[in-house]
């Protein structure tokens, strides 16, 4: 399930990275994938589905 969110969260941060490159190249990647991972990890710890 771990794994799954990690790979969802990157597949995220990729396609945004592509979608709006200005965010800051590999930086901004990583700050959306942060950013989303703690998003998703919140969402199960609240028992969202």
């Amino acid at each position: 399930m771990l794994f799954a969110l990690l790979v969802l969260g990157a597949v995220f941060a990729f396609v945004l990275h592509r979608a709006f490159p200005n965010l800051g190249g590999i930086k901004g990647g990583a700050i959306v994938f942060t950013v989303v991972f703690l998003g998703l990890v919140l969402l199960i710890y609240a028992g969202a589905p």
